[in-house]
């Protein structure tokens, strides 16, 4: 293994901590590889405030470096996603095909940390899907508008390799109620800060097994809108022993609220409770 692979693998290895990012900048910029200073400018835009002074500065010098050599920095995933974004360095997050994302899946997570990954066309492989042990390597999985249907949220429900998200969004994938259920029963998704279910078609039922889960206990946002939970919904979610992490809580306006519903929902989870 060279030496440029080694540092490579440490970021594989932590993709979370910053140290083997700039110890492996240290190592670029010596030898006067650009690439040091972008893993250097990226890290340290992660730590600034939105409205920092000195956010300008290095917005221009990352978009700057990014366009110069990002072909040469995304290797083979240039060919292989469709769209990506660095953070901290490195392609931490692609758009592809669920197909090639299988196909490919030991290319992606050896050339990049990467650590969110949207997913198209999923409808027709999400078995495989769920079965894929690369997922542990994600904290995020986008799955909208795939189509998955009841079974394909039982599929990825009963996945153990989701068992590390953090961020799950399933909108518009016709989930229903018994897609709501199976993720509500989940011991795999005990990690979720993030579980968007926008457009599903899911109603007080599946609200009520969300709202009674013991292992969606962690979600800081849940997204229902466009789904008809109605005021039986909505009252079960108010009233759930488990939701107290809650800031955003997104519901449909056919949901219809009473103004004494929706002054519970503020006082439960503050002013990110809103019907939209």
């Amino acid at each position: 293994m060279t030496h440029d692979h080694a540092f490579l693998q440490a970021v594989l290895d932590e993709p979370d901590d910053d140290a083997p990012r700039l110890i492996y900048a240290d190592w670029l910029e010596e030898r006067g590889d650009p690439r040091g200073e972008f893993i250097r400018v990226q890290c340290a835009l992660e730590r600034l405030p939105m409205g920092a002074a000195a956010r300008r500065e290095l917005k221009a010098r990352e978009r700057h470096l990014e366009a110069a050599h990002r072909r040469a920095w995304l290797g083979p995933l240039y060919r292989l996603a469709y769209l990506w974004g660095f953070r901290r360095g490195f392609a931490e997050e692609v758009a592809v095909r669920a197909q090639d994302f299988l196909a490919d899946a030991d290319t992606f997570f050896a050339a990049a940390p990467v650590r969110l990954a949207r997913l198209v066309n999923a409808g027709r492989c999400v078995a495989d899907l769920a079965g894929c042990e690369h997922l542990r390597r994600l904290a995020a999985l986008h799955l909208t508008d795939n189509q998955i249907g009841p079974a394909g949220a039982r599929l990825l429900a009963e996945s153990e390799h989701l068992d590390r998200l953090t961020t799950l969004r399933l909108g518009n994938n016709g989930i229903a109620d018994e897609g709501a259920v199976a993720l509500a029963e989940s011991p795999y998704l005990e990690q979720l800060t993030t579980l968007n279910l926008a457009g599903n078609g899911i109603g007080p039922a599946g609200a009520r097994a969300l709202a009674a889960s013991p292992y969606l206990a962690g979600l800081t946002c849940l997204d229902l809108s466009g789904n008809p939970v109605g005021a039986a919904g909505v009252q079960a979610l108010a009233d759930s022993a488990y939701l107290t992490q809650l800031t955003t809580l997104r519901l449909a306006p056919r949901a219809r609220l009473i103004a004494q519903q929706k002054q519970l929902l503020r006082e439960r989870f503050g002013a990110g409770a809103c019907a939209s």
